[in-house]
C-alpha cells in the first residue's frame, strides 16, 4: 500500500512537470528565468518527497525522525542560510545597476526559491560534515 501511494505521488509529480512544460512550450513564453523557476520548484518538490520517503523509511525501522542533533543542524542551517540569503538579494541589486531588468515576481519568486535551495545545500553540508543521516 505505501509503496502504491509513493508510485501514485511520483506519477502526479511527473505529471505535474510535463503539463507545465507544455504550457509553456505552447504559450510561447521563453523566458529563461520563469523557466528556471519552474525548474528549481520542481528540484524542490523531488527533494521534499525524496526527504519524505527517507523520514517514511525511519519510522519503519523504528527510528525517531528528530533529535537534539537534527534540531541542531536545522537551526545551523537556518542561520547560515538567514546569513547568506542577503547575498542572493544583493545580486539581484547588482543586476538592476548593470541593466538586467526583471519584473517584480521574477525577483521574489526566484529569491525565495533560492534560499530555500541555499538553505537545502547548507543542511546537506552540515548533515556530511557531521556524519549525520
Amino acid at each position: 500500500m505505501k509503496k502504491s501511494k509513493f508510485t501514485l505521488t511520483l506519477f502526479t509529480l511527473m505529471s505535474f512537470i510535463i503539463g507545465v512544460i507544455i504550457f509553456y512550450t505552447l504559450s510561447g513564453r521563453s523566458n529563461p528565468i520563469e523557466i528556471g523557476i519552474i525548474g528549481l520548484i520542481v528540484l524542490l518538490g523531488v527533494i521534499q518527497l525524496y526527504n519524505s520517503y527517507k523520514n517514511q523509511k525511519k519510522i519503519e525501522n523504528g527510528l525517531t525522525i528528530s533529535d537534539e542533533l537534527s534540531e541542531s543542524l536545522k537551526h545551523r542551517s537556518g542561520y547560515i542560510t538567514f546569513k547568506y540569503s542577503f547575498y542572493v538579494w544583493l545580486l539581484y541589486l547588482y543586476l538592476e545597476i548593470f541593466g538586467i531588468h526583471l519584473e517584480v515576481y521574477q525577483i521574489v519568486g526566484s529569491g525565495v526559491i533560492l534560499t530555500s535551495f541555499l538553505f537545502l545545500i547548507i543542511k546537506k553540508y552540515y548533515e556530511t560534515k557531521l556524519n549525520e543521516k
